[in-house]
């Protein structure tokens, strides 16, 4: 076993072969923090920006608020339940990402963004 000299951890040889290969900050940060999901950890498998679901798609998008999906079932002609973490919350003609945050077309045609929990008026994403 060898000690890092920055931390009082001890750190057996299999853990200190597979840290060889890990980033280093983010091996620090987690031995300071045990048990913390870091931030930089979750946006490895979120959605990139510009990233959209047209309905009746089974596919799904990761933000950071979790993932979102449109049920089998629609509201109307052109508009869909959509699901965050299998949760109705509300109904789209359009899912799309920008800057890590969920964007829709909803029912009223008006675009809207996912904010602290619900939905609030907004501009088009596309046109920034």
């Amino acid at each position: 076993m060898t000690t890092d000299p920055n931390f009082d951890t001890q750190i057996d040889p299999i853990m200190e072969a597979a840290l060889d290969m890990c980033d280093p900050i983010m091996v620090k940060l987690n031995l300071l923090y045990p048990g913390v999901i870091l931030e930089t950890e979750l946006r490895q498998d979120l959605s990139p920006d510009t990233s959209q679901l047209l309905p009746p798609s089974t596919g799904a998008i990761r933000t950071l608020d979790g993932t979102w999906n449109y049920e089998a079932r629609a509201f109307d002609a052109t508009h869909w339940f959509v699901d965050l973490n299998g949760v109705n919350v509300g109904a789209a003609s359009i899912m799309y990402v920008a800057g890590g945050k969920m964007y829709v077309i909803g029912r009223d045609n008006h675009w809207h963004v996912w904010n602290n929990g619900a939905f609030a008026i907004a501009t088009d994403p596309r046109a920034a």
